[in-house]
């Protein structure tokens, strides 16, 4: 399945709130896209198994990828807000239940699942 078609048409992965510029924005960006493409993956994988929480994907994506073990919680906020915008003419994958956890910081955080 061709996971660069699925993400979002013109909508941009990375958020260039540096601003970065040529190679390492298109690096930035193709690594982004390879984040939000990981993250619907595992969405995809456990949704309705288990409760889709931001946090939750992130020790998914530490067990399947070792390299996200220094990934920081809000990289994959990110994605999660990639993946459920409807900026750019993208198409939301996933969406909020309306349901909320109590997350790692003691805050309620929501649960996602993917959009139908």
């Amino acid at each position: 399945m061709n996971w660069m078609n699925r993400i979002a048409g013109g909508l941009k992965s990375f958020h260039n709130s540096t601003p970065i510029h040529g190679n390492e924005l298109q690096e930035a960006e193709a690594k982004a896209r390879t984040q939000d493409e990981q993250v619907i993956e595992m969405i995809e994988k456990y949704d309705g198994i288990r409760l889709i929480t931001p946090e939750k994907i992130h020790e998914l994506l530490v067990q399947y990828y070792p390299n996200y073990a220094n990934t920081p919680q809000t990289s994959i906020r990110r994605s999660f807000s990639n993946l459920s915008t409807t900026k750019g003419g993208n198409v939301p994958k996933i969406e909020k239940t309306g349901e909320k956890v109590t997350g790692m910081y003691g805050a309620k955080i929501n649960v996602w699942k993917l959009k139908k």
